[in-house]
């Protein structure tokens, strides 16, 4: 009896569930098909006017960007392009213009731009120190006259006694920090074993 009463409540349980389920599913459909509609339509709308759906991926791209690539600076090197600030410059454009790699490397104005930058730095490397075209020390000062003493034995004027005892004082200190004997021998004393 226990076995019949079983499947009476389980058959009483799935007619419940069939008289309680009255979800219209057309409607349901209809309701999600209509917001899938509208989704779409803002999407296009958005692409159409300010384009930020691809926003994020030309975020990603710039901070790429910001830094050369091994291969990069391999392509640079080659082109003969060697200086960091050379390739600071092609950072700059790169950047600036939003152009890539590439074209940013055979433009004539960034090109132009490594160039002065070059010829700049060489020629500051170039002016060696302590010559007459860089710049020169002032009259007044101690090294100046000690140098000039040492070159032609020339003391500052007489009107300048304190700046005379300055330089023979250096003359002096410099001489006695320096050894009194040679350190290249011309020949053999004489002792032998």
């Amino acid at each position: 009896m226990d076995d019949q009463t079983n499947v009476d409540v389980a058959s009483d349980d799935a007619q419940e569930e069939q008289e309680t389920d009255t979800t219209d599913w057309k409607a349901e459909a209809k309701k999600l098909s209509n917001a899938l509609g509208t989704a779409n339509r803002q999407i296009t709308k958005l692409k159409k006017e300010d384009k930020v759906v691809q926003q994020p991926a030309n975020q990603e791209k710039d901070s790429q960007q910001s830094e050369l690539s091994l291969d990069q600076e391999a392509y640079l090197i080659a082109l003969g392009i060697k200086s960091e600030e050379a390739h600071n410059i092609i950072k700059q454009a790169m950047e600036s213009t939003g152009k890539n790699f590439k074209e940013v490397a055979k433009d004539k104005f960034v090109l132009g731009q490594i160039k002065k930058t070059e010829e700049l730095k060489a020629s500051e490397e170039a002016a060696p120190d302590g010559t007459k075209r860089s710049t020169t020390q002032a009259r007044d000062s101690v090294d100046y006259w000690s140098k000039k003493y040492e070159k032609t034995g020339e003391l500052p004027p007489l009107d300048q006694p304190e700046m005379r005892k300055k330089v023979i004082n250096t003359k002096m200190k410099t001489d006695k920090n320096t050894s009194k004997y040679t350190d290249t021998p011309i020949g053999n004393i004489g002792f032998t074993r």
